[in-house]
């Protein structure tokens, strides 16, 4: 583990960054651990390629998936276990 560390640059705080934990404004109505959307949003853009389809895991209340959608993605697929997040993330794109 630590060799892979050293390779990716080590384990100081440049390489964090900073989320804070709860609701957050625009949408995700209280959800434990919304992402920002603008942590979204940059992930989005620069690991997402033109016209992909982005696949999250654990949806939550859909922040990663409006930020695709506002990247350029063709399509996004969200999953999670708690049904009320899903709904949740189905209205925030539109789809719910």
């Amino acid at each position: 583990m630590a060799k892979s560390a050293e390779e990716r640059g080590g384990t100081t705080p440049f390489n964090l960054l900073p989320i804070s934990a709860g609701g957050q404004p625009g949408g995700s109505e209280h959800h434990p651990a919304a992402t920002p959307y603008d942590v979204a949003s940059w992930w989005a853009k620069y690991i997402l390629p033109p016209d992909g389809i982005l696949l999250d895991p654990f949806v939550g209340s859909g922040t990663m998936l409006v930020a695709g959608l506002d990247q350029g993605a063709s399509r996004v697929i969200g999953i999670d276990r708690e049904k009320k997040y899903l709904a949740i993330a189905k209205r925030r794109i539109g789809k719910g």
